[in-house]
């Protein structure tokens, strides 16, 4: 299923410590140079951060290192886990690209400027990392693109106050555990 909705694209600002790009099969940058979910964003080592010549393989359920854009399901907070279903979310050049294969007579891409894809409903567990940072917007503020961090605690109230418009969130996986989740404002 693919979504379209409205663009923020001057306004895209993903999430610093990952937004390289991957080597993951069938995703690619947007506009931005960061436009896709659905794999990883793959991402380059942080300065300081050490690398090894060969990358792990995912757990089975879970997301090689690098950024994936995936709906939030549940966070179990006691054991440290997020349950969560992987999208594709692409902007500028590449959600024109798949946008005109099934609208070939709108060669501009979807209207708002980002496609969301989510064609599979499995879900995936995964572990989160001790001093995961968690980073949410608020639509009642002045500026609803900007994000603010929030304890992990609270981010499943959070997520009950979306449950009837639930928004994309970026999950950034170092060493088989989640790093960082971020969500994306979509206007």
């Amino acid at each position: 299923m693919a979504v379209s909705g409205c663009s923020r694209l001057t306004n895209h600002k993903p999430d610093a410590a990952a937004s390289a790009p991957s080597a993951s099969a069938g995703t690619g940058t947007g506009a931005d140079g960061q436009g896709v979910g659905g794999g990883a964003v793959p991402s380059s080592p942080s300065p300081g951060v050490a690398s090894s010549s060969s990358p792990a393989s995912p757990p089975p359920d879970g997301l090689a290192d690098g950024r994936s854009a995936s709906y939030l399901k549940t966070i179990n907070v006691s054991k440290h886990t997020v349950t969560f279903d992987l999208i594709q979310l692409l902007f500028g050049k590449d959600a024109a690209a798949v946008w005109v294969k099934t609208h070939p007579s709108e060669p501009d891409g979807p209207p708002e400027g980002y496609l969301l894809i989510n064609d599979n409903p499995k879900l995936r567990t995964m572990a989160l990392a001790p001093d995961v940072i968690v980073r949410v917007i608020d639509l009642n503020s002045a500026d609803p693109s900007v994000v603010h961090p929030i304890k992990l605690a609270d981010l499943p109230g959070h997520l009950a106050g979306e449950r009837n418009a639930p928004l994309p969130y970026w999950l950034t996986v170092a060493n088989g555990q989640i790093t960082s989740i971020q969500e994306e404002y979509l206007a």
